[in-house]
């Protein structure tokens, strides 16, 4: 990265209390089993031969944990943030780009941790000074 690279810009501003507050170890994503109607890349319901949408079991296990955290940290490590936002982003790559909820911060440091028993995905979140008041009214 360069003087001139964005990235740059905002790893430098990330630390000034005046435009980031920082909440350090913030779970994330964690070990965990869930039954849901598996779907096609479009979201459409698989369905079966009766017409019913198809059940799926995912695990996600404390190796996926550890791969996951890897694939972050090589991402951090060519100098990509993961941005953070009110709400989820939209999947669509059609959706309109003003359709998307627009950045409050950046996530940095992504760890697993062992917490209540499970591998946790943790991460240090910088969320820009003016919009921390509301971030707060979001579970940390």
């Amino acid at each position: 990265m360069t003087a001139d690279d964005p990235t740059s810009a905002i790893l430098t501003d990330l630390d000034d209390l005046s435009k980031y507050r920082c909440v350090r170890n913030v779970p994330v994503f964690l070990e965990h089993c869930l039954t849901r109607i598996k779907r096609k890349p479009n979201g459409d319901p698989v369905l079966d031969e009766d017409g019913n949408p198809v059940i799926v079991e995912v695990e996600v296990t404390s190796d996926d944990i550890d791969n996951t955290v890897e694939n972050m940290q090589a991402w951090e490590a060519e100098g990509g943030l993961r941005r953070l936002s009110f709400g989820h982003t939209i999947s669509n790559p059609n959706a309109p780009e003003d359709s998307q909820p627009e950045p409050v911060g950046y996530s940095r440091n992504a760890r697993a941790v062992n917490r209540n028993g499970k591998r946790t995905i943790v991460e240090d979140w910088y969320i820009m000074a003016d919009r921390y008041s509301d971030a707060k009214t979001y579970p940390f």
